[in-house]
């Protein structure tokens, strides 16, 4: 039996808080639920998947993640919809993201 009973959120690292926060509620029509400036991050939800989104220190001058260097979270993947979808969707910071539609 797991002791686990799935996932709570996601956390991910951006180059630009307020760029990636607006990708996922204006693009993908996610809502902002929780902001602290003092780290800073911010939290961001479909009403199913929970992301948190944390700041970068832009003076450390951070690498773009290489899949065959770096080891942790290689992408995620989120279902759209529609195809039309497919052409429209794209995140401003860097981050990953596979977007998976099942097809008609």
């Amino acid at each position: 039996m797991s002791a686990t009973s799935g996932l709570n959120h996601l956390g991910l690292s951006v180059r630009n808080l307020d760029e990636t926060t607006a990708f996922f509620t204006e693009v993908l029509g996610w809502s902002e639920v929780a902001r602290d400036d003092s780290y800073p991050r911010n939290a961001v939800t479909d009403g199913k998947l929970r992301l948190t989104l944390w700041q970068v220190d832009p003076t450390l001058n951070g690498a773009d993640f290489d899949r065959r260097a770096n080891v942790g979270l290689h992408h995620i993947a989120l279902q759209i919809d529609t195809s039309e979808a497919l052409d429209i969707i794209a995140e401003p910071g860097g981050l990953r993201i596979e977007l998976t539609w099942p097809g008609s």
